[in-house]
């Protein structure tokens, strides 16, 4: 049964990532699936449950269209230095309000993003548009599908202090 986190506030950190973009249909799993290729080329399977992985998406759905755009970000090891091909960003952090979503499917976020968007009309913080909603998945092994088991997800929408 899924069970929807109360929301909170988390002050995150700027943040080294890697990006891998999926685009058409379903493009998180391709996102996803290219970012797992990422790791396994670079030999950080071992990483992954020591890693943060943010996702959103982009571009947008457009109406009509079926096709949109996600992009998923691995947060990088200390040590680890960029080689060529690498697609290295930083993360912006700031003050988020976050609810999430444990042990259920993606299909979830319909229920997460508007409470979200509702608690922000209600309450007057103001969405920092200078910065990426991320929805950041808790449960890696099971995203890759490397084991098996349902999904955590926190929702992360930036807004500015009060």
């Amino acid at each position: 049964m899924t069970m929807v986190t109360d929301l909170h506030f988390i002050e995150l950190p700027d943040m080294r990532v890697i990006s891998a973009h999926g685009y058409g249909e379903g493009p998180e799993g391709i996102a996803i699936q290219k970012l797992l290729q990422w790791i396994d080329a670079r030999g950080l399977r071992a990483e992954i449950s020591k890693q943060r992985f943010f996702g959103f998406n982009n571009p947008d759905p457009a109406v009509g269209s079926p096709n949109y755009g996600y992009e998923q970000w691995m947060t990088l090891p200390e040590e680890y230095s960029p080689q060529e091909g690498d697609d290295i960003k930083t993360l912006k952090g700031g003050l988020f309000a976050v609810m999430g979503f444990r042990n259920s499917t993606p299909e979830s976020f319909g229920t997460v993003w508007p409470a979200l968007s509702s608690w922000r009309i209600e309450t007057g913080h103001v969405y920092d548009g200078s910065r990426q909603w991320l929805e950041e998945c808790l449960t890696p092994l099971q995203m890759f599908g490397l084991e098996p088991g349902l999904d955590d997800f926190d929702c992360y929408m930036p807004i500015l202090k009060k």
